[in-house]
């Protein structure tokens, strides 16, 4: 025991500088250890990140179908390239009543889809949806929503009714229409 503490008292000559051999023991355990450790993960690497996913409806206007109007003075349609948004304009009288059919398609090849459809109207129009004239796939959920499941790649036509009353003023009115795809 007494060598190995004589040892540690002797020193080491760095040029003109005497350093204590323990002195310089603790030095190389410590930069041992620390190239140790800013080794080991560049020996080992590693790859990370991150990768962003859309998913977007797969239920969107039928390209084949657009939405189409009978029964009004004039009328018009117009579809977005990706089928997400439509614009129809109806010129009627009050007490005259018009059906737009709303072509619908699911886009996705593989499995079914589900969807909710919601009708908003202002006062002084009435709207109603048929369902005795579509397949077996629409639930009615509320007299403004309407819940229908599609097949995969298939199409569904929708007809909504719709009329001006005849105390309905004058006007513009705006009938909002939104098809929103849900879990099933």
């Amino acid at each position: 025991m007494r060598k190995i503490v004589q040892a540690f008292r002797r020193k080491v000559r760095l040029g003109r500088l005497a350093v204590p051999i323990w002195a310089v023991a603790l030095t190389v355990l410590i930069v041992g250890a620390v190239a140790g450790q800013a080794i080991g993960p560049v020996l080992t690497g590693s790859v990370s990140g991150t990768a962003a996913v859309t998913a977007s409806q797969s239920i969107v206007l039928d390209p084949d179908a657009p939405p189409a109007v009978e029964g009004a003075t004039r009328a018009l349609a117009v579809v977005s390239d990706d089928g997400t948004a439509c614009t129809v304009a109806i010129e009627t009288h009050v007490g005259q009543i018009q059906t737009l059919t709303l072509g619908l398609k699911n886009k996705n090849t593989s499995g079914a889809a589900s969807a909710i459809l919601q009708i908003s109207a202002p006062a002084g129009v009435l709207f109603d949806v048929s369902v005795d004239a579509m397949s077996e796939g629409i639930a009615r959920l509320s007299s403004s929503s309407f819940l229908f499941r599609m097949d995969a790649d298939g199409a569904v036509a929708i007809p909504i009714t719709i009329a001006a009353l005849g105390d309905a003023a004058p006007g513009t009115y705006n009938i909002g229409l939104s098809v929103i795809q849900v879990a099933h």
